[in-house]
This record gives C-alpha cells, structure tokens and sequence, in this order.
C-alpha cells in the first residue's frame, strides 16, 4: 500500500528517535525478531513466517498518521484532510486488491486447499465404503487432515508395504508419483475401477501445480456384455452419457483387457456433427491413471471423458466414434461386434443427450 508509505515513514523515524521508551523499544525488537525467520528462510522473502511481524508494525503508519494529525506546522483542516484522504485511499487499494486477491489460484495452493479438498471428498463417502490413505504422504505430512474427517473410517497404509485386503467396495487415495504398485496389487478381479484425479497443489518451492492425489473407486463389476473388441486385448463394455450443468458433456467408457498393452495405446472419443468431428477427447485410459500393464481379464475401468460442446451445436440425438490408435504410429485398432464382424476402426455410438 504505497499510499501508507510516508505515514510508515514517519512512524519509524517517531519510534527510532524514542528508542529508549519502552514501548518503542518493544515496537523495534518485535519487528527486528519477527523479520529473521523470512529473511533465514531458504525462499526469502517468505510471507507466511514474516506474518508474526504484523502485530508491531502495524502501529507504524499509525504512529506516522498520528503525528501528521498533530502536526501544528500544517494548517488544521489540511493535515486533517490528508489523514483521512490517504485512509480513505489506503481502503480502496485494499477492498480492490483483497477481491482480486481472494480469486488467484495462488491463494489457494497458499492456504493449501487442495487438502480440505481431499478432506471433503473423504467425508462424502458413502458409509458403506472403506476409505484407504497413504499415511506417510497425507496422514502425517499434513496435520489439518486428522481433524478434518473422521479418523474412526480411515485405514491408513504405507505404500512402501502394500494395502491390506480390500473389501468389494473400497476407495483408495493414494499418491500417484512414486509409482502405483500397491494399488495395482491391491485390486484384484472382479472389479470396476474409477480412477480420478485429485486437486492442484503446489508447495512454496515448486515451480508448477500438480494434482495432491488420485482416487480410485473399487466396486463389484455390473454385468454387461461386451459391445465391441479393439484389436487383439481390449474390450467395450459400456458407455453412459450425460450433460453437465456446466454444459458439457461427460461421456463414461468402461473398458476391459485380458492383458498388458503398449503404453502408446491411445483412447478416444469423438463427438460427430453433420460435418465430420465436433469436438473431441484424445488421451490415455483412466486419464493416465491406468499403466499400459494393469489390464487384467475381470477388472474393468471406467474411463471417464469430458468434452466442451461447440456453440450452436443442434439439440437432439448424440453420435460418438470411440476407438484406439497407437501414438507411435498413428495406426487405429480395428474393431469387431460381439458375433465378429468386422466395423472398421472405430464403434459408432448413437444415443439421447
């Protein structure tokens, strides 16, 4: 707040001149102390561990304001117009900054909401499923987390020994950069899996954000049969459709594969107009929440797609194009109907939207 700066000023030089009274003497120390834990921290200037220092240099500027009150060289009504015109000033730099403040992204990597986040997404669970947490990487790195959910529902593991047996209907909410090798062995079929990205966090020294965690919901899988077969290991077995009060479209995929696939193996979903491609979604299954190699015959995932709709898209029936290709070579996998005919390289979707 620039327009503080003369009053705080002023105030200083009040308070260094009158360094033997006691209460300029506490003002100047409390500053002075408060300010080695910013200036000793590795990414100085650090605001959170300069924020002890507030309490004493706020009466700074005060001090300065006051003496500008008093200041009998000044006519009366000048001094006092500028007291109250740099307050007045000083409030609306402060309401304008403070509101735009409230809205950065960086506010809440901050004030790390990325973990009530995950706080609330525990509480919601429904009761009947057991939830699972990495301890080391949330359970004990964070301490808010504890007391934000119910400790009495929470089973927290080590990665580094495995899970214990789950239950048919489970979730897990695991760390997902350290390799997912617990999880994976966790997961036995049958089962339907959907995998989810947690939110963005960022810490003081990370340069870019990043999902805190991943979630996976484990469920006894529905029988349906199978709709189509992609190439030699992969198979459709459902797809859901709904539109988002957003607007946008979310399209549920549920696949299954009997085993390992190469890790170029691309997912997509292509939302078809009169034209040709209206919009689409093009990336690896489970948002990248699935390896090449966890495919396994009795575990199904729901891969689940978003899609922005283009404006002036008619309303009516919805026509997706889903399929494989392989990013190495641009080559799509072919697809056959259940009786094993051939429908080319895509399956053709047709349904309400």
């Amino acid at each position: 707040d620039w327009l503080m700066a003369v009053p705080f000023v002023l105030g200083l030089v009040w308070t260094v001149r009158r360094w033997r009274r006691p209460a300029a003497m506490t003002t100047l120390l409390w500053v002075l102390i408060m300010l080695g834990p910013t200036i000793l921290a590795e990414d100085t200037p650090h605001f959170l561990r300069a924020a002890a220092v507030l309490p004493a240099v706020l009466f700074l500027p005060a001090l300065g304001l006051d003496w500008m009150w008093r200041w009998e060289a000044a006519p009366r009504l000048a001094r006092r117009a500028g007291v109250v015109g740099l307050l007045a000033g000083s409030l609306l730099i402060g309401w304008r900054d403070y509101a735009a403040y409230g809205r950065q992204p960086e506010v809440a990597y901050l004030f790390e909401t990325a973990v009530t986040d995950l706080a609330a997404q525990i509480n919601a669970e429904p009761a009947g499923v057991a939830v699972f947490l990495d301890g080391p990487r949330y359970w004990q790195k964070y301490p808010s987390l504890p007391f934000l959910v119910d400790a009495g529902r929470v089973v927290v593991y080590d990665a580094a020994v495995g899970l214990p047996p789950l239950p048919e209907t489970a979730v897990i909410y695991a760390w997902p950069y350290d390799g997912l090798t617990a999880v994976r062995q966790a997961i036995q079929p049958p089962a339907l899996v959907s995998p989810a990205w947690g939110s963005l966090a960022r810490g003081d020294l990370e340069a870019e954000a990043y999902p805190l965690f991943a979630r996976y919901a484990i469920q006894p899988p529905p029988d349906w049969p199978v709709q189509a077969t992609f190439g030699e290991n992969l198979a459709l077995r459902q797809v859901e459709v709904q539109t988002l009060p957003s607007g946008e479209l979310q399209v549920d995929v549920v696949w299954e594969g009997e085993t390992a696939v190469p890790a170029t193996f691309t997912a997509f979903v292509h939302l078809l107009g009169p034209a040709g491609v209206v919009a689409q979604s093009d990336g690896p299954p489970g948002a990248g929440l699935w390896p090449a190699d966890w495919w396994a015959e009795g575990l199904l995932l729901r891969d689940r797609r978003t899609i922005t709709l283009p404006a002036g898209l008619p309303e009516g029936p919805l026509t997706l194009e889903i399929g494989w290709y392989d990013a190495a070579t641009g080559m799509r996998l072919m697809v056959q109907n259940p009786a094993g005919e051939d429908l080319g390289d895509t399956f053709i979707w047709s349904g309400g939207g």
